[in-house]
């Protein structure tokens, strides 16, 4: 299939907060989609492994931060039966949560089975 857009909920954290995100960190918050292929001599090894097939371009997270935003891709990212695709995160994102459950793990927008 191929990605077209993707969406984050970001927390809105206090300018004391954003303040120490950014020393420690490394700058203002960043992320990105990225394509992760299994290499599958190494996961019947007993290893995860995985090779960087595609990234998306980095998105500013700034102006969104206490909001749920959608990026549109310029171009979409091809995304082949048994990759992966992560959140990778240059520097922070502001997506953290305080006192997840159980219940709050593997989020998805489709069943297992589909």
């Amino acid at each position: 299939g191929r990605v077209v857009a993707w969406s984050i909920k970001l927390s809105r954290p206090s300018d004391k907060q954003v303040e120490f995100f950014r020393d420690f960190f490394g700058g203002a918050p960043q992320a990105r989609l990225s394509v992760l292929k299994p290499i599958q001599k190494q996961i019947k090894a007993g290893k995860q492994i995985y090779r960087l097939k595609s990234q998306s371009p980095v998105e500013q997270l700034s102006p969104f931060l206490g909001t749920t935003t959608t990026f549109t891709l310029q171009a979409p990212l091809r995304v082949n039966a048994g990759q992966v695709l992560g959140l990778c995160a240059p520097t922070w994102t502001g997506g953290f949560a305080v006192g997840p459950t159980n219940s709050t793990g593997g989020q998805a927008t489709r069943k297992r089975t589909q």
